[in-house]
C-alpha cells in the first residue's frame, strides 16, 4: 500500500503544472485560420448574412445542402482567416445549399465605419474537399488563381 501511495505522489507532483497550453493559431499566406463562425468578429458576421438575408451555420451546425425548403440555414460557415498584418481583412468560406449547391468566398475589410466588402464570389474547391474538409490553403489559391466568380450572388 505504501508503494501505491509514493506511486500516486510522485505522479501527481510529476503532473503538477503540466496544464494543456494553447495552440497558436495555424497561419496561412499571410491569415490566421479560424474554424468556427463564432470567432470571427461580430460586425464581419453581421455584414454577410445582412447580405445572404439568413443567418449562417457553424461548421457542423444545421444545414440545407438541397433545393427543399425546410427551416434550417440554407449557408454554413467552412473556415475563415484574418490577416496578420494591416489592413484589418478577412478571408471567409462558406456554403450554399439550394438548386447548384456550391461555395462562396468573401474578403472583407474591417475600418472604423463597420466592415466592406473587397471581393465576394462563388466557388467549387477541389473535388475532394467538397463537404468540410475545405482547407484554407484552397481558398486562397482559388481567390490567388481567379476561380472564385465574382458576382452579386450571396
Amino acid at each position: 500500500m505504501k508503494a501505491f501511495w509514493l506511486l500516486l505522489t510522485a505522479g501527481i507532483s510529476l503532473t503538477a503544472g503540466c496544464e494543456a497550453q494553447p495552440t497558436a493559431p495555424k497561419t496561412v499566406a499571410g491569415f490566421s485560420v479560424v474554424s468556427s463562425f463564432a470567432d470571427v468578429p461580430t460586425d464581419v458576421r453581421a455584414e454577410v448574412e445582412r447580405r445572404t438575408s439568413e443567418p449562417i451555420s457553424d461548421v457542423g451546425g444545421p444545414f440545407n445542402a438541397t433545393d427543399i425548403v425546410d427551416d434550417r440555414p440554407t449557408r454554413r460557415f467552412v473556415v475563415a482567416g484574418h490577416a496578420v498584418a494591416p489592413p484589418d481583412r478577412w478571408l471567409l468560406c462558406y456554403e450554399h445549399g439550394g438548386h447548384g449547391y456550391h461555395y462562396h468566398v468573401v474578403l472583407l475589410e474591417r475600418t472604423v465605419s463597420g466592415s466592406r466588402v473587397i471581393e465576394a464570389g462563388q466557388w467549387l474547391p477541389p473535388a475532394e474537399e467538397i463537404g468540410e474538409a475545405v482547407r484554407f490553403e484552397s481558398v486562397v489559391e482559388g481567390l490567388r488563381t481567379g476561380e472564385v466568380a465574382h458576382d452579386n450572388h450571396w
